[in-house]
């Protein structure tokens, strides 16, 4: 029977010629890699009480809505800058920017600084970007990652930032009228309207709708689900889908209707952008939960609240299958001062919870407080990169200060380490540049030489330390530039990417001739940013 130590160099050997055949790159594992992909969904108007309301009439007491899987989560103060009780233009604001802003403002300061957002932020480092609404598509939450106003109620502008400015690759949601020449059934593009949106006599005279523009621009338009469904992901650039003239209908009234359900929309959404091999951002807001609460229409609330939840299921099945991808759920805003109420001592029937319709059930008292938004607190769940920032306490600009740290760190892995072993091999290592990691290369080799060399944009201070044998007889066989030791530590400046130059300033391993040109056991290499 062969000895352990025979046993070991056989494996070693057996394991150097298939990296010698296939040329394999070993990844480094950082200690937390960035977010390729973000989703963030938006439940407009929703808070505890609301996510506790469609839990009960979904799943029951004791049951989970999607949302409620994700692996950590907090809760979130959403004030405005001026104003305990923020709107959705100020809290979205805070979400896409990281900054706080007076109420009705649309991601820039009361002075009128622009703000970038998430959205212009992800454009810039090459990925896709999408917006999903079920409010008109220039409404205050998606208006909010694609343009920049003084007030919410600019939607020409807003809808001019799209096509002219922030350009996403998809825009999907309602509001129809304001694209419209105002020849056209339904148009709010009005003469008088145009002049109250700041446009000149002249321009609003010569307005012809913004449909031409978009077109212009590169977008497909569709109408309705139909339509929809009949585009190729695959074959489209720039997609926008106008699905209604207003807001899309409540989840409870779409019967008869050729309107896409949120969860559809994010579906065809995740089709186009995840084309992107850069990843992509993509904003999904269940708007008309707030609508609901501002009606104080409990029926209507918990049926857009199960929507949305199907969009968080449609977002969590693309991260199954999608590593590094961060989905993060929350809410502008609570609207209505909703409170969970029901006879003492007894349960609902399923369904039964939201059977007041009229507002009339004899547990109907107290469930509102206000037909407006208030100040309390709302839900963040979270899972992906990242994702564990998001636990606890949070401000509303902490959700942008995570995402945007999420993407840089995912741009920051192209800091790279390469092991060469002179003539045979090259294996790459990558390491975040803010974190560092470990790869073990097993090594049994006729060559006489390793040069760690640094292609990446960051100077990295490399270790290594070598792992002998069980007995120990190659413990000195790692060199440093001619001298055995156990192990080195160099410090290599970014950009080295001349082996003949790197061998002056980088780490050499030699291999002493007294071993047979052999080194057998392992070499642990360590990277850390500097």
């Amino acid at each position: 029977m062969e000895d352990i130590t025979t046993m070991n160099r056989t494996y070693m050997k057996i394991g150097l010629i298939a990296v010698l055949m296939l040329s394999i790159a070993i990844p480094q594992v950082s200690a937390e890699d960035g977010a390729k992909n973000i989703i963030l969904l938006i439940g407009d108007g929703m808070g505890f009480a609301q996510v506790t309301a469609a839990r009960v009439y979904e799943a029951g007491p004791d049951g989970c809505l999607n949302m409620d899987t994700l692996d950590y989560s907090g809760y979130m103060s959403t004030h405005s800058q001026n104003s305990l009780v923020t709107d959705s233009a100020a809290a979205g604001t805070a979400l896409a920017c990281g900054k706080k802003t007076d109420n009705r403002i649309i991601s820039q300061s009361p002075d009128g600084e622009e703000y970038e957002t998430i959205l212009e932020a992800a454009r810039d480092n090459g990925k896709a970007t999408g917006i999903v609404s079920t409010a008109r598509i220039t409404h205050a939450t998606p208006a909010v990652f694609g343009a920049h106003s003084s007030s919410r109620y600019n939607w020409d502008d807003i809808a001019k930032d799209y096509l002219q400015q922030t350009k996403p690759d998809l825009l999907l949601g309602g509001g129809l009228r304001y694209w419209l020449d105002d020849t056209e059934t339904g148009s709010h593009r009005t003469y008088e309207k145009l002049l109250e949106q700041g446009l000149s006599e002249a321009e609003a005279l010569a307005d012809d709708g913004l449909i031409d523009d978009a077109v212009a621009e590169g977008y497909t338009i569709v109408y309705n689900q139909s339509e929809l469904d009949a585009l190729d992901m695959n074959a489209e650039d720039r997609v926008l889908g106008l699905f209604s003239l207003s807001h899309m209908s409540y989840e409870f009234e779409r019967d008869g209707t050729d309107e896409p359900h949120i969860a559809h929309m994010t579906e065809k959404a995740l089709e186009l952008l995840e084309n992107d091999p850069d990843g992509f951002f993509l904003m999904v807001e269940g708007a008309r939960i707030d609508h609901a609460g501002h009606a104080n229409n409990i029926t209507l609330n918990v049926h857009d609240t199960v929507a949305f939840d199907e969009a968080v299921r449609v977002a969590l099945e693309f991260a199954e299958t999608h590593p590094g991808t961060l989905v993060i759920v929350t809410a502008d805003h609570e609207c209505g001062g909703l409170s969970v109420e029901y006879p003492f001592e007894s349960f609902p029937a399923e369904g039964e919870y939201i059977q007041d319709l009229d507002n009339e059930s004899e547990y109907r008292d107290g469930i509102w407080t206000s037909g407006s938004h208030t100040a309390v607190d709302v839900p963040v769940m979270a899972s992906g990169p990242f994702a564990s920032l998001l636990t606890g306490r949070l401000d509303n600009t902490g959700i942008f200060d995570v995402m945007e740290e999420a993407m840089v760190s995912s741009n920051d892995t192209a800091t790279e380490l390469s092991a060469e072993v002179i003539p045979a091999i090259s294996i790459t290592v990558e390491t975040s540049a803010l974190d560092f990691g470990t790869v073990g290369a097993g090594l049994h080799s006729d060559t006489k030489q390793i040069t760690i060399v640094n292609t990446g944009t960051h100077d990295v201070n490399v270790t290594a330390e070598a792992w002998a044998d069980q007995n120990n007889f190659y413990a000195t066989a790692l060199r440093l530039n001619g001298g055995t030791v156990d192990g080195f530590s160099e410090g290599i400046p970014a950009d080295i990417t001349d082996f003949e130059y790197a061998e002056d300033v980088a780490a050499s391993l030699e291999v002493p001739e007294w071993a047979g040109g052999e080194y057998d056991g392992t070499v642990l290499f360590v990277a850390e940013g500097v």
